[in-house]
């Protein structure tokens, strides 16, 4: 899978949940091919959540949810209660690898700064 060495804050709301449940567990705060921030307040996700699901806001390339394989690399507290976890992503269906392209490239910072 592509990486790139840097991840652009997301410039999109993008709830991410449980596979099974579907608990919102945070927002996608930034985003590459490689991996992912979360960010939200109240409980953090559990260190063994191993599978997501990414809930766009509209449909890309025919996709309105993004199943990802996760590992999680780091979690920082943050000022007023608020979190952010760090996961590396480890699998990706391919057909759900375009809209997860799009999504990292599209709606970032550095993106609509250059545009």
């Amino acid at each position: 899978m592509l990486q790139r060495l840097h991840r652009d804050r997301l410039n999109l709301n993008v709830p991410v949940c449980l596979p099974f449940g579907g608990n919102i567990l945070g927002r996608v705060s930034d985003i590459s091919l490689g991996g992912f921030c979360l960010s939200g307040s109240g409980l953090q996700p559990p260190t063994d959540v191993d599978q997501v699901l990414l809930l766009l806001p509209w449909e890309m390339n025919g996709i309105r949810r993004i199943e990802l394989a996760v590992e999680q690399r780091w979690v920082a507290p943050s000022r007023g209660g608020r979190w952010h976890v760090g996961y590396r992503i480890i699998g990706c269906p391919s057909v759900d690898l375009v809209a997860l392209n799009h999504l990292s490239s599209s709606f970032s910072s550095r993106y609509r700064q250059h545009a």
